[in-house]
């Protein structure tokens, strides 16, 4: 990741139509990383914010991001598609405000 601005990274998820995995995963490692404060990744359809996660890092600057893609109705037996198409999905990096106001 460059932190120099406050995007880390920005990828194409594709999920297909006819898709049967209920999971998906979003995962990476980020350098410079702050102990303890998460990474956000944001799911972006057509410049639309439609999923968000806060995922904290691992001591290595890793981060992985497991989510939901179908859902089961129990009851009917029928699967819902939460995610179909293409979506951009960016990684922003937490950074801690040192510059406190009194």
């Amino acid at each position: 990741c460059d932190w120099s601005s406050d995007v880390c990274s920005s990828d194409l998820l594709t999920v297909p139509e006819n898709n049967t995995l209920p999971w998906g995963t979003v995962y990476g490692a980020a350098s410079d990383v702050v102990e303890r404060y998460p990474v956000i990744i944001q799911f972006y359809k057509a410049d639309e914010v439609v999923h968000v996660a806060q995922i904290d890092t691992k001591g290595d600057g890793s981060y992985e991001y497991k989510f939901r893609v179908r859902n089961l109705d129990q009851q009917t037996g029928q699967f819902t598609d939460i995610f179909e198409g293409q979506y951009t999905v960016k990684i922003f990096k937490v950074i801690p405000n040192t510059n406190l106001i009194a």
